[in-house]
């Protein structure tokens, strides 16, 4: 199974966490397997998380033969534990999906190793602009829920995309998608198996390998300039991408 989407959020976590082999990396809303593709080989061990069971299944049976690979279908707000520690957690475009944030966090606390580090990425969004059940009034309320998990808070930055990165998703991206797609309103999902490209993979055939062809290219395209700048969160974070970084305390 690849991922046809526009995949240019992978770049905040490649960018932003130490891949080697010694290092183990667990992944909270793994989806598709864009990110983890990448990472996958080049660590220790890798494990990877979702509530889809869909995603799950496949990622299965994709990578079944990989020793060093772990792929569950689970919710990490509720009370599981994987018996296991790593080095590396992180997650792209999860939290906002979450029911019970703090218990988002309560598990990234119970799976990180002492000297590990974790890193989150998601769109603080509010109101009419609001695709998931989760967001933060304020940077004072995503910090105390941090620290009532008892989780270090190294950084906590806005993200904005490049004006090339805007470019390249305007025209080259969402226009083509949304002639393929052929949806006429926006449904906003909940799990990763119930959006557009997830839908088109799984069905298979032409319509697949052009939709994934062409997410390639432009995923490409946009990588040849920076994508994204940084630049510490300040109170108000409504409508606003973060990345988070985390450390055990």
């Amino acid at each position: 199974m690849k991922y046809l989407g526009f995949a240019t959020r992978d770049d905040l976590i490649l960018r932003n966490i130490p891949i080697c082999k010694d290092l183990s990396v667990l992944e909270i809303g793994v989806g598709e397997g864009s990110t983890a593709e990448k990472i996958i080989g080049r660590v220790k061990e890798f494990c990877g998380v979702d509530i889809s069971e869909g995603n799950i299944k496949a990622l299965n049976s994709i990578y079944n033969t990989y020793s060093s690979v772990t792929m569950k279908c689970l919710d990490v707000s509720t009370k599981v534990d994987l018996g296991k520690k790593f080095n590396i957690i992180y997650s792209a475009d999860t939290l906002e999906h979450v029911n019970n944030p703090n218990g988002f966090f309560i598990f990234i606390k119970k799976h990180l190793t002492v000297n590990g580090m974790a890193v989150i990425t998601f769109p603080n969004e509010p109101g009419s602009y609001h695709h998931g059940v989760t967001w933060f009034k304020s940077k004072d309320d995503l910090i105390s829920l941090i620290n009532k998990a008892n989780l270090k808070i190294v950084n906590i930055y806005e993200v904005k995309q490049s004006l090339w990165h805007k470019l390249v998703k305007k025209y080259f991206w969402e226009l083509p998608k949304n002639i393929i797609s052929r949806r006429k309103s926006i449904e906003l999902p909940q799990t990763f198996d119930e959006t557009t490209s997830f839908k088109i993979n799984q069905e298979g055939g032409i319509k697949s390998i052009i939709f994934g062809s062409y997410a390639w290219i432009i995923t490409s395209l946009s990588s040849l300039f920076p994508l994204y700048r940084y630049s510490y969160a300040d109170e108000c974070i409504n409508n606003k991408r973060l990345l988070l970084q985390l450390a055990h305390k």
